[in-house]
């Protein structure tokens, strides 16, 4: 019986989402379930790489290089924080703000120079959805409405894109994308 408890606990969610997400063909899927399709549209989606980057502290769950159609010799740089949360977190919004710090600070000192951190979270909670969209909302909830939007933009902010896997639409679309695997191993 202990051997069966001490092999579930060493199951690593990070773990495996990092291994999935070393595919190529994988990570395209899960920028489409990431950015917008006219996001999409500035890149060569065909031309992605996955890259081996690690850090000091917290390593990025996945890079990914993509060329820009318009300018096919730059490929941009994108460091995806993936978070999977299955009940409400009050600490999401700061953690996820650390991670992104972590990685500004490393890029600046080591690189010299930043590229897009986008913080995702996959929630696969049996509840609805808690969280506010944006740190701000999540902050200020009821009274969010009554700050005047010119004071909102010298306020920290920033909003991590959703994946909800309880979202029948996501459901529905994921059935035809190798991925699926995923969302029934967070049921």
């Amino acid at each position: 019986m202990e051997k069966q408890t001490k092999k579930k606990s060493s199951f690593s969610h990070d773990k495996f989402f990092k291994d999935f997400y070393s595919d190529p063909k994988l990570s395209q899927e899960l920028l489409q379930l990431i950015f917008s399709k006219k996001e999409l549209k500035i890149y060569h989606l065909e031309k992605l790489k996955v890259e081996k980057d690690t850090f000091e502290d917290k390593r990025a769950d996945l890079v990914l290089s993509l060329p820009f159609k318009d300018f096919p010799k730059i490929r941009l740089r994108i460091f995806i924080v993936l978070e999977h949360k299955s009940a409400y977190d009050k600490n999401l919004y700061d953690q996820l703000l650390d991670y992104q710090y972590f990685l500004r600070k490393f890029l600046i000192q080591q690189k010299g120079y930043v590229q897009p951190i986008v913080p995702v979270l996959f929630y696969h909670g049996k509840e609805p959805f808690k969280w506010k969209r944006s740190l701000q909302e999540e902050d200020f909830k009821s009274f969010f409405s009554k700050i005047p939007r010119e004071l909102r933009k010298s306020m920290l902010n920033y909003e991590p894109r959703v994946i909800n896997t309880k979202d029948s639409g996501i459901r529905k679309g994921a059935k035809k994308l190798r991925w699926y695997g995923v969302i029934k191993l967070l049921d």
